[in-house]
């Protein structure tokens, strides 16, 4: 059954005047402070770190062009460290060099968001236990698959960010929701708002919706 509450923030609303959409985010449990590299980033100071903590390493999970990246730099940026295997297309080992990152971050004292499509437990599943490793809870934000949708903004990308038709459409055929019982401590439903920002839920473990098709 899905709860009431939003997760504690909002991403459903443009800035006044701006048009562009903002989300308020709140630093889990740290402070803010500036990294040269990074940017403003929500880092857990030293001696909160012992036991459980507020650090997170949010999953991103949807197909190509769902909203994921956008969402990311809305409603993310401000407290999570980026990593993408789309960053290093061409690396040998992508994953372990995408562990490596996330490791590297948790140890600073870094929340973190994996962006990539991450469809299945199989992509998923590492995520999971190195965060465990390393005291950080696993969240899951779940972006329900609108093929259709997706490959109609995934049309009108360029260059390399457009992926072939026929990559969507295998994400769409791997792609399933992760559930709590996956291991992750929440998972976050987000969808467009149609007012040009997100809406974000927190469910419990609801039948999967049938996926629209073209």
């Amino acid at each position: 059954m899905e709860q009431a509450h939003l997760t504690g923030w909002t991403a459903d609303r443009p800035a006044t005047g701006s048009g562009v959409p903002v989300c308020d985010v709140p630093c889990r449990g740290g402070r803010l402070q500036e990294r040269a590299d990074l940017g403003p980033r929500c880092r857990l100071p030293p001696s909160d770190r012992g036991g459980i903590t507020d650090l997170e390493v949010a999953v991103l999970v949807g197909l190509q062009a769902s909203g994921k990246s956008t969402f990311y730099h809305r409603c993310l940026a401000a407290t999570h460290v980026h990593v993408s295997k789309d960053a290093f297309p061409n690396a040998r080992h992508r994953q372990r060099r995408q562990l490596r990152l996330i490791v590297e971050a948790l140890e600073e004292g870094w929340h973190v968001a994996v962006d990539n499509t991450n469809p299945s437990a199989e992509e998923w599943s590492p995520l999971i236990v190195t965060a465990r490793e390393y005291g950080a809870n696993p969240v899951a934000y779940w972006f329900p698959p609108d093929l259709a949708a997706s490959l109609d903004r995934n049309a009108v990308r360029l260059g390399r960010a457009r992926v072939p038709e026929v990559g969507v459409h295998a994400t769409f055929k791997r792609l399933r929701r992760p559930r709590l019982s996956d291991g992750f401590d929440v998972v976050h439903i987000v969808t467009f708002d149609g007012h040009g920002g997100f809406t974000v839920r927190t469910l419990e473990d609801p039948p999967d919706p049938p996926p629209r098709l073209r």
